[in-house]
């Protein structure tokens, strides 16, 4: 009683002191502008005064028998929760003041709340003696808190970041509705199109599914983890899958690796339940699951060889073959993929060619280094090593009347793992990778190397890998929030050379290529399409933020000019622009002066050159070139 009792008082404390030092951030901030200063300014020193007396008011509250044999790691463990705080607040208050509209002074308010309720839970956290930390009673608060503040740092910076370029094309996609596309299948098309439905079309509707197949992809985890072994294994399922910087990133920007996640998570939750707890009806939910990841990337075909090999290594499992359940959940599969054959059906095939034969037929490369150094950047370094590791270690083995057999637990993490891996490894032997590849493939070892985490160890080593990953946990969501941040105020002190692959001004150029746009057509009266000439990029980031909103309608892509510009010379073929002005970009000045480009205009404009300008900084800078009656057979190109 007397611990808990304890226990109440310093949360108590706590919650007054970040109370008082929330008001006392108002009150200063709001003072600070009203007196003129800057508002980013204000906003900081602010949070700076605050944080100052946060930290005062709460080393009150312990004794010095805590604080001191632990200061420097007390003080270390405060600034890290401070600088959580600050990048969270910092980002609401951005977000609010440039997409919502809101006044600095009001949109402060919402981001001095959110940085207290940070500041006040980091602390309880890091004030708690080391022994208890380390435990097995804290492990859970902290993963949730860290779940919480990795959501939080989604939902804030979604809606205040511009597109990636990809997203931008996949919002085109949403544009033309259709069973089918020629790079990837349609389920990414038909979530945008209910995110921007639901939420409007702007960066947050493009990315509400992001976020919305992270939760789905969480869920499921958590309930095959709990499944798996345990709830305390669940919870740090979720850390995993909050952090790890593919789940991150796949939770965050809407691209068909979104949909795809969930799916393959769904798919193995039900595959578990069907080949380990051996709850037949659970083919269907699988089924069900592998048809709907069919519809978002083919990838998540490589579950039915995992799924073979699971059945086969054992004369346990092979009487699964001779019941109906896995057929009917094959055929369930086929059902819900079903738009994607009938699309390609009607256009010769072209989705599975581009995916299958062009895709995996280039030339000979040995990248198995690279798919390396990609599986390290999407899991770091430690899951990189932890992985494999528990994988190698397995979990204790199951005593049956013929002796002992490895745990099933086990082997289902190494089956669906490996199968699907071991192909990427063999394609990298001689071809290329993608760096996206792997990512949903480590799904299946998450719920092992959770428990390795864990209870997995009886010695020493369990309590280090704790805070080993602990460490990560903090160290990869601070990296998030600094790194979305200086994206978020346009990469200031930063040129990007050539190109601009980031989301940094996308809107801003789209700004300037209407001006041009605009005054081509006071010049000729008619209004010109606008064309990049890269693969997509520059022409899905205009259809997305042109000024008019009419930019899909008033965009196409370089297959004008003889180029590859994947599904916009079927949403805007070159037929079409016949006779048309175009406004014609690129990065690099020397591609507007390339032959393809004059071959098919009557008459051209000169090369301009045009700065983007965010936030009083110039972060890129683009050409453009205006040409005069488009010919699409270009008579002139043959000479």
């Amino acid at each position: 009683m007397a611990r808990s009792g304890a226990s109440d008082s310093f949360v108590r404390h706590v919650a007054l002191a970040w109370s008082v030092c929330a008001i006392f951030d108002l009150l200063l901030t709001e003072a600070l502008l009203a007196i003129g200063f800057d508002p980013g300014f204000a906003h900081t020193a602010a949070f700076l005064a605050a944080a100052l007396a946060g930290l005062l008011l709460n080393a009150r509250s312990l004794s010095s028998a805590e604080i001191l044999p632990r200061w420097g790691r007390w003080l270390l463990d405060f600034a890290m929760v401070a600088m959580l705080a600050y990048l969270a607040r910092a980002a609401l208050v951005i977000g609010l003041a440039d997409q919502a509209g809101w006044s600095p002074a009001a949109a402060v308010i919402p981001g001095i709340v959110v940085a207290a309720i940070v500041n006040g839970f980091g602390t309880g956290l890091a004030s708690r003696p080391p022994e208890r930390v380390a435990g097995v009673f804290s492990w859970p608060a902290f993963s949730v808190c860290v779940v919480c503040y990795a959501l939080l740092m989604r939902i804030v910076f979604a809606g205040s970041i511009d597109l990636l370029p990809e997203e931008s094309y996949y919002w085109a996609y949403a544009q033309q509705l259709d069973l089918g596309y020629l790079d990837h299948p349609p389920m990414v098309a038909w979530l945008i199109w209910l995110g921007t439905w639901l939420l409007g079309n702007d960066e947050l509707g493009v990315r509400l599914p992001a976020l919305g197949c992270w939760i789905v992809t969480a869920l499921f985890m958590y309930r095959l983890a709990e499944n798996l072994f345990d709830r305390i294994t669940a919870v740090r399922v979720l850390l995993l899958v909050s952090v790890l910087p593919i789940y991150f990133s796949v939770g965050l920007v809407t691209t068909p690796d979104a949909p795809l996640f969930a799916a393959w998570a769904g798919s193995l939750y039900y595959l578990e339940r069907a080949l380990v707890a051996r709850r037949y009806r659970a083919w269907l939910g699988a089924g069900a699951c592998l048809g709907l990841g069919m519809l978002s990337k083919y990838t998540v075909a490589l579950l039915a060889p995992a799924v073979l090999i699971y059945v086969l290594q054992s004369g346990a499992y092979r009487e699964v073959l001779r019941r109906p359940e896995p057929y009917a959940a094959a055929a369930l599969a086929a059902l819900v993929f079903s738009p994607v054959i009938v699309w390609n059906a009607s256009h010769d095939w072209a989705s599975f060619v581009f995916q299958g034969p062009e895709r995996w037929a280039g030339p000979a490369e040995f990248s198995l280094h690279v798919l390396v150094g990609y599986v390290m950047l999407l899991l770091t370094p430690v899951g990189l090593v932890g992985i494999p590791a528990a994988l190698i270690a397995g979990t204790p083995s199951t005593d049956t009347k013929g002796g002992s057999q490895p745990d099933p637990r086990y082997r289902f993490s190494l089956v669906f793992t490996l199968t699907p891996l071991v192909i990427f490894l063999v394609h990298s032997l001689h071809g290329e990778t993608k760096l996206n590849w792997t990512g949903p493939v480590w799904l299946a070892a998450l719920p092992l190397l959770a428990w390795h985490i864990g209870a997995g160890h009886a010695d020493g080593w369990g309590p280090f890998n704790r805070r080993l990953w602990g460490s990560v946990a903090i160290t990869c969501v601070l990296t998030y929030g600094v790194c979305l941040h200086y994206i978020q105020l346009g990469l200031p002190g930063y040129s990007l050379p050539g190109s601009m692959t980031v989301p940094v001004a996308w809107k801003e150029m789209a700004g300037v290529v209407e001006q041009i746009s605009r005054q081509a057509e006071s010049e000729t009266g008619a209004e010109p399409l606008v064309v990049g000439l890269d693969k997509y990029f520059i022409s899905s980031e205009f259809a997305f933020y042109d000024p008019d909103g009419d930019g899909f309608e008033e965009t196409s892509g370089r297959h004008l000019f003889g180029g590859s510009s994947l599904m916009w010379s079927y949403w805007h073929p070159a037929s079409a622009a016949k006779d048309r002005n175009v406004v014609v970009i690129a990065f690099d000045p020397d591609r507007l002066a390339h032959p393809s480009i004059s071959c098919r205009f009557q008459m051209l404009g000169p090369i301009t050159e045009h700065g983007i300008d965010k936030r009083d900084r110039r972060p890129a800078h683009f050409y453009a070139r205006v040409g005069y009656i488009y010919d699409p057979a270009g008579q002139a190109c043959d000479e």
